[in-house]
């Protein structure tokens, strides 16, 4: 069974949805109406998930990170005056 959920309703019911997904559910995520992502269920794929991947990455459509990406993204500094600032100045 196929169902789709928008991302914010999602995140709101991440448990519930998951919960479905065990059962053998189907979830496609959509993002303003459109579908940008599918949630299988894992155990239930008999075809091998090695060998999809493996088929994936040799056929070129994706190519596999060349190393970790970080836990912790780099703070960034900016020229200027802050965001913060900006945006109480903004509400005036």
């Amino acid at each position: 069974m196929e169902r789709a959920v928008g991302i914010r309703k999602l995140r709101d019911e991440l448990t519930r949805h998951l919960g479905r997904v065990r059962r053998g559910g189907r979830i496609v995520i959509t993002d303003r109406g459109q579908p940008v992502a599918v949630i299988l269920p894992l155990a239930d794929r008999s075809d091998g998930l090695g060998e999809r991947l493996r088929a994936v990455l040799t056929g070129g459509h994706v190519t596999p990170a060349e190393r970790r990406f970080p836990a912790r993204v780099p703070v960034v500094r900016g020229r200027g005056r802050e965001l913060s600032e900006l945006v109480r100045e903004g509400r005036r």
